[in-house]
């Protein structure tokens, strides 16, 4: 399509989902090669997206006194800085909720660390300090860059690319930070989705006790990895990617859709998480931990009770659709993805311990 510029406004065709599923199945390859594999490429995007971020500050915050670069103003006032509390704003409070997870991921690796007890919360601190300077910064400088009342409607998919294209004509280098950003992203994707893959695989079926999970999917080769897992993460994520196609049209708005969608579902999985801690807190005299988050139970009661109800309220606003006509045939679809796609995760999880139980029966027979 000629008028159809790179992954913006395209009309989904057969080849965007055929690429996409080769990308997903090669990395769920290199995934299950396991935790080796991971350590190399984790390290190396660690890397590189730290270099480009700082280098995308420096640059961008310099740009208005070393180049002649336009750049825009904005003011730090309340006015500016507090949010409109409407009913639009609060379908975005999962986006949020989603931005600060992921650290649980690392979860399944804490027992690779030299010495747990000291090098995981060093690594959480540090890492909870490089995201905090690393988004306000960065806001800081996309605010310089960008009209505010004229933001791209793909910016949330095209964003970090819109803006290494502006710092290659800030200072005069075409599209070269652009193609050092994307060789980066690349990597970094690659790591993240391996990542992905492979820690709440081994969360939910390699670390599972077998009243819980049947025998077969708790099989684990050589590498450590529960290749039956793998293959049903195959089949569900090979769903996820055709089955939308039927109801959304262009490549941004199935884009942002599934964004959306994962910033419903990852974070739903949190209210187990948060249930669990209040439980450990409730009983925390029967059990020995070198982690704490607080020593107290009843505020640690208070803070997980806070963040189960705040998440479950921020996933169910989470579920209306944005950016499509309230009540469209497109905004019906989404909608019901929405609510059908968290069911649907969650019935495999009662489905397993359910098929535990007969594969124990049968035994006992």
């Amino acid at each position: 399509n000629a008028k159809c510029t790179l992954l913006t406004g395209c009309p989904v065709k057969r080849v965007h989902f055929t690429i996409a599923l080769i990308l997903f199945f090669f990395f769920l390859w290199y995934a299950s090669r396991g935790i080796r594999s991971l350590k190399h490429i984790g390290a190396l995007a660690g890397s590189t997206k730290v270099i480009m971020s700082f280098l995308y500050i420096l640059l961008a915050l310099a740009a208005p006194y070393i180049t002649e670069a336009k750049t825009f103003t904005y003011r730090l006032d309340m006015e500016t800085l507090m949010p409109t509390f409407d009913f639009d704003y609060m379908t975005t409070l999962a986006i949020l909720v989603f931005a600060v997870g992921g650290c649980e991921r690392l979860s399944p690796y804490v027992n690779n660390l030299k010495d747990p007890s000291r090098e995981y919360p060093r690594s959480m601190i540090f890492m909870t300090i490089m995201v905090c300077v690393t988004a306000i910064l960065g806001t800081f400088a996309m605010g310089l860059m960008f009209d505010p009342q004229n933001v791209p409607k793909d910016l949330m998919m095209n964003g970090s690319y819109y803006c290494f294209a502006k710092l290659g004509e800030y200072y005069g280098v075409g599209q070269t930070f652009v193609v050092i950003f994307a060789l980066c992203t690349l990597i970094g994707q690659a790591s993240t989705l391996a990542v992905s893959i492979d820690a709440p695989i081994k969360i939910l079926l390699a670390d599972v006790d077998e009243k819980f999970v049947p025998e077969r999917f708790r099989k684990i080769n050589s590498r450590g990895v529960p290749v039956t897992g793998y293959q049903l993460t195959a089949l569900l994520v090979g769903i996820l990617i055709i089955v939308p196609a039927l109801g959304i049209g262009d490549m941004t708005s199935l884009y942002n859709w599934l964004m959306r969608l994962n910033a419903v579902c990852m974070p739903l999985r949190y209210l187990w998480v948060f249930y669990a801690y209040m439980m450990l807190k409730k009983h925390q005299d029967r059990f020995q931990s070198d982690y704490h988050f607080v020593k107290s139970a009843a505020l640690g009661k208070m803070a997980g009770a806070w963040c189960f109800f705040f998440t479950a309220y921020a996933c169910f606003m989470g579920m209306f659709p944005r950016g499509v006509a309230a009540y469209s045939p497109a905004w019906t679809f989404q909608f019901t993805l929405n609510i059908l796609t968290p069911l649907v995760l969650f019935g495999i999880g009662v489905i397993l311990p359910y098929l535990a139980k007969k594969e124990r029966e049968r035994r006992a027979q």
